[in-house]
């Protein structure tokens, strides 16, 4: 790992990008099972790139939004997402969204800019989001409030009345480890907390969400006992009886299964068909690459 660490470079040609994630993966992975004193977030980058590899950085709106452009599975998940919910909520004169993403709200522009044009006058939108993701990229400089009230300006220059809800929920925000409690999460998603109304149309919006959720089967007696915390995600869903409910992911489920032989050939399909495409459309040095 250490050659390895030494000749990858996070903005070298695309094979020297893919090498440098993939030992920042292996190095993430491997620590797991056998923690390592090596502070990793100052390691360099070696070659021409240098600099810390290893080091998270945050998003402006404005970078995420370019980084959301440049990526064509958001891009066509996005489309195809909106498209499907302009078809399912025509005719009702209030629309509720419950949005399960990671993409920080960047898909609902488009979509009030589409009620906006609507022959009949635009209905009524509201967005619920939780107050918790998953600490996955892409990863923010700015708040979940900050994101709610850009939305609602745009949203009052194209003559769309809009609110915007954030579902509290108890999930520590902090902790030594990226484990998530989900069966706390899901045992605080009911209609209450959700603060359903009968008067709308509830549009449930899934963009890559459910590959968090674990699909392995629960023992304990909780709400997921028996059953996967993402079969009973579903289940919830299903409870809640909207009017349509879409679901966008990639074609690659990394977590279905522990075996890093096993995930180690779909990942490299999947980022390396990333790291090619990056490469004709932003240049080396670009933050967004």
């Amino acid at each position: 790992m250490w050659v390895l660490n030494n000749v990858a470079s996070s903005i070298g040609d695309p094979n020297q990008r893919l090498a440098s994630y993939f030992l920042r993966a292996l190095v993430s992975r491997a620590s797991r099972v056998c923690p390592t004193p090596v502070n990793f977030n100052t390691a360099t980058g070696g070659g021409a790139g240098g600099g810390p590899a290893f080091h998270r950085r945050l998003m402006s709106v404005t970078e995420l939004a370019g980084y959301v452009d440049l990526i064509p599975w958001h891009r066509f998940g996005f489309c195809a997402s909106n498209g499907a919910i302009l078809k399912a909520i025509q005719g009702f004169p209030r629309i509720h969204i419950l949005d399960f993403s990671i993409t920080h709200c960047m898909q609902w522009p488009t979509l009030i800019d589409a009620l906006a044009k609507g022959p009949e006058g635009p209905p009524m939108l509201r967005i619920s989001v939780l107050s918790w993701r998953p600490k996955v990229p892409p990863l923010l400089n700015a708040s979940i409030e900050e994101i709610g009230h850009r939305l609602a300006n745009f949203a009052k220059y194209r003559d769309v009345p809009f609110e915007f809800n954030i579902v509290e929920v108890g999930i520590p925000q902090e902790s030594s480890s990226d484990i998530v409690h989900y069966d706390l999460l899901l045992r605080q998603l009911n209609p209450s907390q959700l603060n359903l109304r009968v008067d709308e149309a509830l549009v449930v919006n899934c963009q890559n969400w459910l590959r968090y959720l674990p699909d392995e089967q629960m023992g304990s007696s909780t709400s997921c006992n028996l059953i996967s915390c993402r079969d009973s995600f579903l289940d919830m869903v299903k409870n809640l009886s909207p009017c349509i409910v879409t679901v966008v992911d990639e074609d690659c489920d990394l977590g279905a299964t522990p075996d890093l032989h096993q995930e180690s050939p779909l990942a490299l399909i999947t980022f390396g068909s990333l790291s090619m495409h990056s490469r004709h459309s932003c240049p080396k040095t670009a933050l967004r690459g």
